[in-house]
């Protein structure tokens, strides 16, 4: 029989006693400050690379294909960037 400690009770496996199994949030703070890292210089890249070839396209347009290059790489940046400094993230 295995359970967990939640803060209300604990529980023991066999012999040993399980502590503080429940997972460490990151701070909100330190989510955006890692959030902010990643988005800026993307959008920066982005804006510098890509625009000049869409100046002839309507703005909304630009927009959405900027958003459609930009997200998909955010996601895959900001999710090495949160492995890469969890130990500070839950600090």
């Amino acid at each position: 029989m295995i359970l967990l400690e939640t803060k209300s009770s604990s529980v023991k496996n066999g012999m040993y006693k399980v502590k503080n199994m429940q997972k460490k949030t990151p701070k909100k703070w330190k989510m955006m400050v890692l959030s902010w890292v990643c988005i800026y210089p993307l959008l920066n890249i982005i804006s510098y690379l890509v625009m000049p070839y869409l100046s002839d396209l309507h703005q909304l347009a630009r927009t959405l294909i900027s958003t459609v290059i930009l997200v998909p790489l955010m996601v895959l940046l900001l999710s090495v960037l949160q492995r890469r400094f969890h130990n500070w993230l839950v600090k």
